[in-house]
């Protein structure tokens, strides 16, 4: 694609077609996990930065990475996206505007620490981010079950776990079990378009939930029913699918901005000193040998 020289309106019109080749190429999942990175931007404007350039990790403008203390290096070209303003009637009015990602820039190197961090050092702290997101539903523990690894009970507003679950199973049931009770709290607000695909809300839980997932850093395999229906869409029903990757994606960056809000004001001091204490093992495991 040759973004330098297309307008608002043409790459209005890429994004759409590249989004209907990702759905009928079994391309759907690879998508969601590369979205929660770039989850400020626009379904239209994240195709296009995935487009434009692999692997983005941060994006931001040209102002915004220097309020930032970071530079974009020289040479570097922009990415590309569509810029929505309101014109002097109060309609929508579309430009064109470049971006850069992290990778692009030098200077100030403050380290984050990150859920993904969390999940490999510090799992019960990940695990209180997590649970700190269902704010309506208490968080129980369940006998273990051969039959069920959660259970929601909407009268008495609990999701019950079993908290004998490996750590990687335990994580996916819990992300999964509070994005249904928030999609129950949510779904009078949402829009829905009418398309062939069944069940189509748990599509978009099952979207919101591969999303989450990802930003944590954990594989998740989204139910493959879902990808065979999507061969058999038609370009216009692909659009109006639109719509519900839209509440996929409210859903899940709701959850994905409280984790990483519950990581950044508790500072992770303890999770710091575990990652520190881990650093040190292994170099002195290292020297042993």
């Amino acid at each position: 694609m040759n973004a330098k020289t297309m307008s608002a309106d043409e790459l209005f019109a890429e994004a759409n077609r590249e989004l209907i080749r990702i759905i009928k190429d079994g391309r759907y999942p690879d998508m969601l996990k590369k979205m929660p990175p770039i989850k400020e931007y626009s379904i239209e404007n994240q195709i296009l930065i995935n487009l434009q350039k692999q692997n983005v990790s941060k994006v931001r403008c040209l102002e915004e990475w220097n309020n930032l203390n970071r530079r974009v290096n020289k040479g570097e070209k922009g990415i590309k996206i569509i810029l929505k303003q309101s014109g002097p009637d109060g309609m929508p009015r579309y430009r064109t505007g470049y971006v850069f990602d992290l990778s692009q820039t030098t200077g100030n190197n403050k380290e984050v620490f990150t859920a993904q961090d969390a999940y490999v050092h510090a799992f019960e702290e990940l695990t209180d981010a997590v649970k700190a997101q269902s704010t309506k539903y208490k968080i129980l523990e369940m006998e273990p079950s051969a039959i069920y690894d959660a259970v929601i009970d909407i009268e008495k507003k609990e999701i019950k776990i079993n908290e004998t679950l490996p750590r990687k199973k335990y994580v996916e049931v819990l992300v999964t079990q509070i994005t249904i009770a928030k999609s129950l709290d949510i779904n009078g607000e949402q829009k829905a378009e009418d398309t062939n695909i069944t069940n189509i809300k748990k599509l978009e839980i099952d979207s919101a939930v591969e999303m989450i997932l990802s930003h944590i850093g954990i594989d998740y395999a989204m139910n493959q029913k879902f990808m065979k229906q999507f061969v058999e869409l038609s370009d216009s029903e692909i659009m109006k699918f639109k719509t519900n990757i839209n509440n996929a994606m409210r859903l899940a960056n709701t959850m994905i901005y409280g984790i990483d809000r519950f990581i950044s004001k508790n500072e992770m001091r303890n999770v710091k000193e575990k990652v520190e204490a881990d650093m040190k093992e292994q170099i002195e495991k290292e020297n042993m040998k």
